[in-house]
């Protein structure tokens, strides 16, 4: 339902000349200029306001792409050479938490077991281990 209830967001990104990529309420919008990206904002911005819908504040972020971002529990950044992707900081941290978590519950050690490859099979989605 999200993703057909954001359908106008996308409509607009798309007419915005930029890459624009959702998933859900995840999104990304690249642009040459700080000036293209505000003006993406202030559009993302009305759009949302129309549909009844509210954006964390602390989620914004606009900058250089040469500075790295995140997008869908991955860090993009020439540092991490040709590829340029690698795990988020807060994805390591969600994994470790969901451990602890299963742990405290009283998870068993085959449950354990199973939480891991899942989340490894994420991991190398998105993410070449070889590079």
């Amino acid at each position: 339902m999200g993703g057909v209830y954001l359908k106008p967001l996308d409509d607009a990104m798309t007419e915005t000349g930029l890459f624009y990529a959702r998933d859900m309420d995840d999104w990304v919008e690249l642009g040459p200029t700080r000036g293209h990206l505000r003006r993406a904002i202030k559009l993302a911005n009305q759009v949302l306001e129309s549909l009844k819908v509210e954006k964390p504040t602390d989620k914004t972020f606009v900058g250089r792409v040469s500075h790295g971002f995140e997008f869908m529990g991955y860090r993009f950044d020439s540092e991490y050479g040709r590829e340029g992707v690698d795990i988020s900081a807060q994805s390591w941290h969600n994994n470790f938490k969901r451990m602890e978590t299963l742990v405290s519950e009283g998870a068993c050690v085959e449950r354990l077991a199973m939480y891991q490859p899942f989340w490894w099979r994420w991991v190398e989605s998105g993410v070449d281990l070889n590079s």
